[in-house]
């Protein structure tokens, strides 16, 4: 998921929302594993 979000900023025209993108691939990666099951049963 984390490289999917990263690699989607790179599609993004506009700057500042790439950078959003690329920082919540940050984010994601520092996820707590409950925080990950959680998404997993969104999903």
């Amino acid at each position: 998921m984390v490289n999917a979000v990263t690699h989607f900023s790179q599609d993004v025209e506009d700057y500042d929302r790439a950078t959003e993108f690329e920082a919540l691939g940050g984010k994601l990666i520092e996820l707590a594993p409950d925080d990950w099951n959680e998404l997993a049963h969104a999903a």
